[in-house]
């Protein structure tokens, strides 16, 4: 069976951004743009994915920073230390030195700045699912930043979303993070009004909600917002 493993890469120096960025201090461990650090958001994003382990691969000096950040966001794993700076293949080769042969790996740079606006459709998970050897697109709605509904798998298809329910549950995934759009909120309560009507019986929650997961998704509490709305 594949196992989806994340691998953060961040040992970079950051001398790009100088002096902001220093040696000692370098951007991947910076807040710049929230209130996490780049290290944190790059983390937090895995949150909708079924990641089984986490390896983080620093410089011995920044070992603290990363332990301390990975904390701070109940994220520990497994922590690499790298004896030089030798750029990326090096890196994901000893990533992958500390990984079982059947292990999927999912490489990600912690200093990457990814915004709520960025757009991706349906195709684009689809893709990005394929990529990771599952089969095909999870969801069965995807609601774009613009407030489009785009269709996933067919609803008489069992989904690929909610780890222990997918067999008796329907997904719908709003591309972003933490800030969606009117539109997207306006999409999500005509699509749920249509659900709760052709399933009455069925219960409406956020994928925190379903139990057996560490994910955040959707980042905004779903019981709440369909209770203010009589969904």
């Amino acid at each position: 069976m594949t196992n989806l493993k994340a691998v953060i890469m961040a040992g970079g120096a950051g001398s790009r951004l100088w002096p902001l960025s220093r040696a000692t201090h370098p951007k991947q461990f910076l807040a710049l743009n929230s209130e996490d650090t780049m290290l944190q958001s790059t983390i937090k994003r895995l949150s909708t994915l079924n990641i089984k382990s986490l390896i983080t691969l620093c410089n011995e000096e920044h070992r603290f920073f990363v332990a301390e950040q990975m904390r701070q966001i109940n994220a520990l794993g497994s922590i690499i230390l790298e004896p030089a700076a030798r750029n990326t293949a090096p890196a994901i080769a000893l990533a992958a030195l500390f990984s079982d042969e059947d292990d999927l790996l999912l490489v990600l740079p912690a200093d990457h700045m990814i915004q709520d606006n960025e757009n991706l459709t349906a195709k684009d998970i689809h893709k990005m699912h394929l990529g990771f050897g599952w089969n095909g697109i999870g969801y069965h709605k995807i609601i774009n930043r613009s407030g489009k509904v785009e269709n996933g798998r067919p609803e008489y298809w069992i989904g690929a979303h909610v780890k222990g329910i997918n067999n008796i549950s329907l997904g719908v995934c709003l591309i972003g993070r933490y800030k969606f759009t009117i539109k997207q909120y306006i999409s999500l309560e005509k699509v749920l009004r249509k659900w709760k009507f052709l399933y009455p019986e069925a219960k409406i929650m956020g994928h925190r909600d379903a139990g057996n997961t560490d994910k955040t998704c959707p980042n905004f509490d779903v019981k709440t917002w369909i209770k203010d709305r009589f969904i």
